[in-house]
């Protein structure tokens, strides 16, 4: 199914990101263009790490001033220039929101009006969208992109963990 799909490409996604991550590097522009799906296993590979950084040394001219990125897949904090490996499982979260609802989180005209309804509004349900994605999985894609990242999902690592048991989860109801 389309859910199962989503959540393979997610997982993979996280499980790339751990291993940056874990070598302290942050992608920081994580975005559907950035995630190429292999025919005919669908292997996820991230491509395109031109944004990211270590995060022993951040450059100042990308720090300041540039919107880098794109604006629907921005972690809030990075319009402060704060930027951790949070702001990676933000944009994951915002790419899982899309493949489940079929449509994004926000929409707005402009790249800035769209980074504005990212700091200040809610996503619409995605259950509306789309009935076969549980209570549990729509929380979880909730809590990946919380705009307080003190109260995101810490970790690539955790964000694998959950969505693994709530991918088991879903496979099992489907089989029944």
């Amino acid at each position: 199914s389309s859910v199962s799909h989503a959540l393979n490409i997610c997982l993979q996604i996280a499980d790339g990101l751990q291993a940056a991550h874990s070598q302290n590097i942050i992608h920081r522009d994580i975005k559907p263009s950035n995630v190429w799906l292999e025919a005919p296993r669908g292997d996820v590979k991230l491509m395109d790490f031109g944004l990211c950084y270590s995060s022993e040394k951040l450059d100042p001219l990308t720090a300041h001033g540039a919107i880098l990125g794109t604006p629907l897949y921005m972690a809030p904090e990075m319009a402060d220039g704060e930027v951790t490996p949070k702001s990676d499982i933000y944009s994951v979260g915002v790419i899982l929101y899309q493949l489940l609802a079929a449509r994004p989180p926000f929409e707005a005209s402009t790249p800035v009006g769209i980074l504005a309804r990212a700091l200040t509004a809610t996503p619409p349900s995605i259950r509306a969208s789309n009935d076969v994605v549980s209570k549990e999985l729509e929380q979880f894609v909730f809590s990946a992109m919380e705009k307080n990242p003190h109260v995101r999902i810490a970790t690539a690592q955790e964000f694998y963990d959950r969505l693994h048991k709530i991918q088991r989860t879903f496979v099992e109801k489907q089989g029944s």
